[in-house]
């Protein structure tokens, strides 16, 4: 998967923003996507709960005990966060976050298929999710399989929220050079063309965290209709090194 041609759009390390703003950017980043989503997911469970109540108990008991465990981790995930915050001031490593309610020791590739698990729990049939994992993943670095999660965890946030979609396709496979992601609904599709930088600000945090987390690793993440109809979500996270690229390329 190649990158959309067109010119960068976004900022980088090398427009004179200093290490406090990034790592200021960084923080409300991680807060909307780790905190803000699983605050999301557990709202939406708590709706799920109460319609069960009058039908199967059992259920709404085993989501209540899940909603109760993504809530404690929550609580986890600001202290760390206020805890790296402190860090960094004195120039200490800042740990990549990962998603609420998992094994700190288990995989993105399990983290995705707990966290569309979830969703497919919470949405029932109103949206079809499917996922395909390609081989290799076990081997992929660390910091591209994490920044995949995130971007497949927000590009399925706007599909629920956004969509009215159907259907729902997840590809994540390793490529020569690249860790590719793909995110395909088949709903009503955007109202631009293509989900530039300055769109992505315009239009939330959300698209525009998902450009800069790619971007982190010298890769690329776009948004774009989808033929015959819905969005795409892509990105190409290189497998080898970390930096500073563009935050998102047009079509």
């Amino acid at each position: 998967m190649e990158a959309p041609d067109g010119d960068p759009t976004g900022g980088s390390c090398a427009d004179g923003r200093c290490d406090h703003q990034v790592h200021l950017a960084r923080v409300l980043r991680d807060l909307h996507d780790e905190v803000g989503s699983s605050l999301a997911g557990v709202t939406a469970q708590l709706e799920l709960i109460r319609r069960l109540l009058q039908s199967d108990t059992d259920r709404a008991d085993r989501m209540v005990t899940e909603a109760h465990t993504i809530t404690t981790d929550l609580v986890a995930t600001v202290r760390r966060m206020s805890a790296e915050r402190r860090r960094s001031c004195d120039g200490g490593e800042r740990r990549r976050p990962r998603p609420s309610g998992m094994n700190r020791s288990a995989g993105f590739d399990d983290a995705l298929r707990n966290m569309i698990g979830r969703m497919r729990a919470v949405v029932g049939d109103r949206l079809e999710i499917s996922l395909e994992l390609g081989d290799g993943l076990d081997r992929v670095p660390s910091e591209a399989g994490w920044a995949a999660f995130w971007i497949v965890n927000e590009a399925l946030t706007n599909v629920l929220r956004h969509s009215y979609a159907d259907n729902c396709l997840v590809s994540v496979w390793v490529g020569d050079a690249d860790l590719h992601v793909q995110v395909q609904d088949d709903g009503v599709g955007l109202v631009t063309k293509v989900r530039t930088r300055e769109a992505f600000d315009a239009g939330g945090s959300g698209i525009g965290n998902m450009a800069d987390r790619a971007a982190e690793l010298g890769g690329w993440c776009t948004v774009q209709p989808a033929i015959p109809s819905g969005a795409v979500a892509l990105a190409a996270l290189p497998l080898a090194g970390a930096e500073w690229g563009p935050a998102a390329r047009t079509a």
